[in-house]
């Protein structure tokens, strides 16, 4: 784990319709940001369950590499609208590196959907 990143944690939360990915910063227990990184409802939700529990996350992530990827996932996945398209994305990010998840982190975060379209171009995901 980076220690630059020790404060820094991911939280799976799960509900009857829906699951979220937060992101919080906590310093000593108290959590000083906390930010939505997305939602997703009906089968979408059912594949985000797919790569958590593939990366063997728990409700708490605490390994920056694997919230990245969840984080990557979680905004990706409202663009796309097939089942197997969805499998095909969860297979990539689920192998992606540290360098590269990070890099479609602060892509996501500056452009918004137009990184997730271009996300999707890039390993041909319809």
């Amino acid at each position: 784990m980076l220690s630059t990143f020790e404060n820094d944690l991911y939280v799976v939360k799960d509900s009857a319709s829906s699951v979220s990915l937060l992101y919080e910063y906590r310093l000593q227990g108290r959590v000083y940001y906390r930010a939505v990184r997305g939602r997703v409802y009906g089968w979408k939700k059912s594949v985000f369950l797919d790569l958590v529990n593939r990366l063997k996350a728990q409700r708490e992530v605490r390994d920056y590499n694997t919230g990245s990827r969840l984080s990557v996932f979680i905004r990706v996945l409202p663009e796309i609208n097939d089942v197997r398209e969805a499998h095909k994305a969860l297979d990539i990010v689920a192998e992606m590196g540290l360098e590269e998840a990070a890099f479609w982190v602060w892509k996501l975060n500056v452009h918004k959907k137009d990184a997730a379209r271009a996300f999707k171009a890039m390993y041909r995901v319809k």
